[in-house]
């Protein structure tokens, strides 16, 4: 008997975990979204509290704790690090790309290029392979709900009534990693289940299952719920179920924006299939090709996602990233459907780049002269300049394969995509450095609350320090005009203000104990004795 033949990953496997490994190398965790999740984590790890978040010694209603927890599940068997979490949305969106694959061979089982090229269309979309590398939680998001439509197509194309209580058993995970919101997908497929199948889903069964999925979703959501509330009290129980959900739909207390704000969004996240005239041809080919179910079922998920988020008051550009596998699908079966013959669609993607290069040495020579000021550099230049030349090259290289097959010009496109990516990364932390750097001053304020003192901050606070310091102590929270009372009362204390817009640092006897630059503006950390012998100090904080 011969031996099997050796199978090797797929390529946007490859370049995927490439992404993935140079992001970590080339940055570190940024404020103020991932240097938060790490703080809560890290928080939850040294209380031992797996039922409840806390933040700065505060309950954290933000997300669900799935995330969390498979921080803990590596910080058990690595130790405490920033890189495993950082890694596990990585992982997800690898999950991501072969559930798309999967969907893909469901829906059009005989047009296998399909679901080989769909994972590359995904992966080369500019906002989803950026956020594959974010400590965020939609990648996760988007995996559970994936892995609800894949169960859902086998259980209308196999009858398998198990598929169902797959569903309902990702659905609910879903929900533990960031709420109902996973379900959109999900009800697309069943309520629009008639209309995508032609006919040919529908009825008792479906619907019974898809309610029986539903149930078994809530189950799993309840294994968190119940201790959650027995762990804490009714007020953040009430915040984290009703007020992280209906809380974002109408008059949102985030995020909240226009009817109309995704639609000049578009360009940008859909980037480079937006200006990829192959795209476009793909697109109107899948008319030709109508009534296709699974044409029908990714428009009507596509469609409902940007519909639905539109609608709701609170709105995130990744929010649309629960509809880009959609997108993905529709372009890889339009392009299998389109003509193979070679084109010069990608011309247009590689003008943009030299576009875009343009504008970064224009930058470039624009932060020349403020760099040459000294202590006022916000921005440097020489980093700039490198990404305007690397972005330059990126376009060279896609006009170069102007007249390959589309399908050949998808790839490139997106391997090129994740090449600026990689480019942007290390340009943005070089020229901004160390102004996303958090990891100097938590070490400041570890020692400070080694040595038992007092910490405040003026204004809020989102944990940017806990983690990186290794912090088990609340900094208090205060406004400027608590700021005198406190320092009063804590006279060995110290007090952390922002300054926004100011390039300067302080010299002299006036410096604070430590400051850095921190985003567009300036940090200090100041003495309480200093703030307690000169008011003024107190005066010109924000």
């Amino acid at each position: 008997m011969f031996p099997r033949p050796l199978t090797y990953p797929p390529g946007w496997l490859w370049l995927c975990g490439l992404l993935a490994g140079a992001m970590l190398a080339l940055r570190p965790a940024l404020p103020i979204d991932e240097t938060r999740y790490l703080a809560v984590g890290w928080e939850m790890w040294w209380r031992e509290s797996w039922a409840v978040p806390y933040l700065n010694g505060r309950y954290y209603d933000g997300k669900p704790p799935l995330l969390f927890w498979l921080m803990h599940a590596g910080w058990a068997m690595f130790g405490v690090n920033e890189w495993w979490p950082r890694l596990l949305p990585a992982m997800f969106g690898a999950g991501q790309l072969a559930l798309t694959a999967a969907i893909a061979r469901r829906l059009w089982p005989q047009q296998a290029p399909v679901a080989e090229l769909a994972p590359w269309l995904l992966l080369g979309s500019l906002l989803w392979a950026w956020f594959c590398s974010a400590l965020m939680f939609d990648t996760m998001l988007g995996f559970f709900a994936l892995a609800s439509v894949l169960a859902l197509l086998r259980a209308a194309q196999d009858r398998n009534a198990r598929a169902y209580v797959w569903a309902g058993v990702a659905l609910g995970l879903g929900v533990l990693a960031k709420g109902p919101v996973v379900f959109l997908p999900a009800l697309f497929t069943v309520v629009g289940a008639r209309w995508w199948s032609c006919g040919a889903v529908g009825g008792r069964r479906w619907y019974l299952g898809a309610l029986a999925a539903a149930g078994v979703a809530l189950l799993v959501a309840l294994t968190w719920l119940v201790p959650m509330a027995l762990a804490s009290d009714a007020e953040y129980l009430r915040d984290m179920t009703l007020r992280q959900t209906l809380g974002y739909t109408v008059n949102s207390f985030s995020h909240q924006r226009p009817l109309w704000w995704y639609l000049p969004l578009l360009p940008l996240v859909l980037f480079p299939w937006s200006v990829w005239p192959g795209a476009w041809r793909a697109l109107a080919r899948l008319r030709a090709i109508a009534p296709d179910p699974g044409v029908r079922l990714c428009v009507l998920w596509a469609v409902g996602t940007l519909a639905i988020f539109s609608l709701i008051s609170g709105k995130q550009a990744h929010y649309l990233l629960l509809g880009f596998p959609a997108l993905a699908l529709l372009l890889a079966r339009g392009l299998h459907a389109a003509q193979r013959a070679a084109d010069a669609s990608a011309a247009l993607p590689a003008l943009v780049c030299f576009a875009g290069a343009a504008a970064l040495f224009a930058l470039a020579l624009g932060a020349g002269p403020v760099a040459a000021a000294p202590g006022s550099a916000v921005l440097a230049a020489g980093p700039i300049g490198w990404a305007g030349a690397g972005l330059a090259g990126i376009g060279a290289v896609v006009l170069a394969a102007r007249r390959a097959p589309p399908a050949r010009q998808a790839r490139l496109l997106a391997a090129c995509t994740c090449a600026a990516i990689l480019l942007g990364a290390w340009a943005i932390t070089r020229a901004t450095w160390p102004a996303y750097d958090v990891r100097p001053m938590s070490e400041r304020l570890a020692q400070l609350e080694a040595a038992g003192a007092p910490l405040a901050i003026v204004g809020a606070y989102h944990g940017q320090y806990h983690f990186h310091g290794r912090l088990r102590q609340p900094i208090a929270l205060l406004d400027r005009a608590a700021v005198p009372a406190w320092v009063r009362a804590h006279p060995g204390g110290y007090v952390l203000a922002y300054y926004r817009g100011r390039r300067r640092l302080w010299t002299g006897p006036a410096a604070p104990d430590f400051q850095s630059r921190y985003r567009s503006g300036t940090m200090a950390l100041w003495r309480a004795a200093q703030l307690a012998a000169d008011p003024r100090m107190v005066e010109n904080m924000p």
